[in-house]
């Protein structure tokens, strides 16, 4: 819905409804996404924690900034988790490839 109006009217101002749709919905996800891991697998990411504020902050600064200026400042915080986040196994444990002799049952 927010890329809608930001495609339909890209030099326009943002708004409060167009940032609460531009920035909520990764809020919920990255929120959801780190609620679950510090809970279930005891590993909060604080890269994810940083990208949270950056939507809340980036969701109240953008409002009078052009639409599509703040559609690429959201689409930078939710990218900016991934670039800096550790690709790494838990614990310490190597992933191990699926055997194909062996197929599971």
């Amino acid at each position: 819905m927010a890329d809608e109006r930001v495609i339909a009217h890209p030099a326009e101002h943002a708004g409060i409804t167009t940032n609460l749709l531009l920035f909520g919905g990764p809020v919920l996800y990255i929120g959801a996404q780190t609620w679950h891991g510090a809970t279930l697998f005891d590993d909060l990411l604080w890269s994810r924690l940083l990208a949270l504020s950056a939507l809340v902050v980036g969701c109240a600064v953008t409002t009078t900034a052009p639409a599509y200026l703040a559609a690429v400042i959201a689409a930078a915080i939710v990218v900016s988790p991934a670039v800096f986040e550790e690709r790494r196994p838990t614990r310490g444990e190597r992933a191990k490839p699926v055997s194909l002799a062996h197929p599971l049952h």
